[in-house]
């Protein structure tokens, strides 16, 4: 896959988990979370049953709620249960658990000479959640 139709993926993955694009800015970052990267192999990129699904609770058996985007808001510190993590969820921020084997670091970079870009959970002038790129924000 070429790296313009990753992009276009993932961006489209953000937009279905967040709520949308639209005229809207970062308000402030959302304290108690991190972003990790969402892993999907690279030969599935295109496989929508390959995008990992977002549970009520943290085991198989509680109710589907939906499927990750690109980046999750994880719950920091960490609060793993049984092989789930608790993250936030859609543009409402819903309580939520996606399997811990599919969560990876956030690290991507601009260019190969330029700085690492920040995925920041961030509340929105919309009132959802999203991500705000523009929010200095340095993980420990």
């Amino acid at each position: 896959m070429t790296p313009l139709f990753s992009s276009i993926f993932a961006a489209s993955l953000l937009v279905t988990q967040t709520g949308g694009a639209g005229d809207f800015t970062s308000v402030r970052p959302i304290e108690g979370y991190r972003c990790f990267r969402v892993y999907i192999p690279e030969e599935r990129r295109f496989d929508r049953s390959a995008v990992p699904p977002v549970f009520a609770a943290p085991t198989e058996a509680s109710k589907l709620i939906g499927h990750s985007g690109v980046a999750a808001f994880v719950k920091w510190p960490m609060n793993e249960v049984d092989g789930f993590v608790e993250i936030i969820w859609g543009g409402q921020g819903l309580k939520a658990w996606i399997h811990k084997d599919v969560l990876r670091p956030w690290r991507t970079k601009v260019s190969p000479a330029g700085p690492a870009s920040e995925c920041v959970p961030t509340l929105m002038s919309n009132g959802r959640i999203g991500v705000g790129n523009a929010i200095p924000y340095k993980h420990e």
